[in-house]
């Protein structure tokens, strides 16, 4: 084989060996060591990449992979366990607390900036701006910054520490309709 042809055929090579790095990983398999006589030449500066590319594509993969393979038994187990040791309830602990101090402005005839805090599923549509929960992230969820910071609510009496530490603890939970 001549210098063009390796040259010719090194691209393939390369896609078919990350193609392969990534179904190998879809599939929680450990890819095989590629013998050194497979291995494309490393007289070029490519497969220095591929192999930078390889590093940085399995381990994102395989960390992806890495929660399914948990089990749904022990998700749904740890999820029984967090319910049973006072997880936060949308409908027990937040809508209550929404009723009372929000609703007046998002949720009855009229809804400031589109939004309605009535129900789970109109509070997780949003506002006119777009999310303002991001479930698992309360830092990023606007609604949770804006009764942190005490710009919600703007009439009535703020919430709480403990008020405001249940809709943190709720998004961080992962903002469930429990």
């Amino acid at each position: 084989m001549n210098t063009q042809t390796k040259q010719t055929h090194f691209p393939l090579v390369f896609v078919l060996t990350i193609f392969a790095v990534i179904v190998l990983a879809a599939c929680g398999s450990q890819p095989a060591a590629v013998p050194a006589a497979q291995a494309a030449p490393a007289a070029t500066a490519v497969p220095a990449a591929t192999a930078a590319v390889a590093q940085v594509a399995v381990p994102a993969a395989t960390a992806v992979e890495s929660q399914p393979t948990a089990g749904a038994a022990q998700s749904a187990a740890s999820s029984s366990a967090v319910t049973t040791q006072g997880a936060v309830s949308f409908s027990k602990d937040l809508l209550p607390i929404l009723q009372e101090s929000c609703i007046s402005c998002h949720g009855g005839e009229k809804t400031a900036k589109a939004l309605d805090l009535k129900t789970f599923d109109s509070l997780m549509v949003g506002s006119q701006t777009g999310a303002v929960i991001t479930p698992g992230n309360a830092d990023g969820s606007k609604l949770v910054q804006a009764i942190k910071s005490g710009k919600m609510p703007k009439r009535g009496a703020k919430l709480t520490p403990d008020q405001v530490q249940l809709f943190v603890d709720w998004v961080n939970a992962g903002a469930t309709n429990n």
